[in-house]
């Protein structure tokens, strides 16, 4: 189960910087990358305290 999960929100991560890139460009969509990756980082390591 948590790996399903984990796997369909990195492929709409992956959808959302596609689309960002396309409307934004390429350093909006880097900032909006590196937010994503400290995002799930805190989440991962709060799961895993608990």
């Amino acid at each position: 189960m948590k790996t399903e999960k984990v796997l369909i929100f990195a492929i709409l991560i992956g959808i959302n910087a596609i689309i960002w890139y396309e409307v934004l460009g390429v350093y909006s969509s880097i900032v909006m990358l590196a937010i994503v990756v400290v995002v799930v980082f805190i989440l991962s390591r709060g799961r895993r305290r608990k």
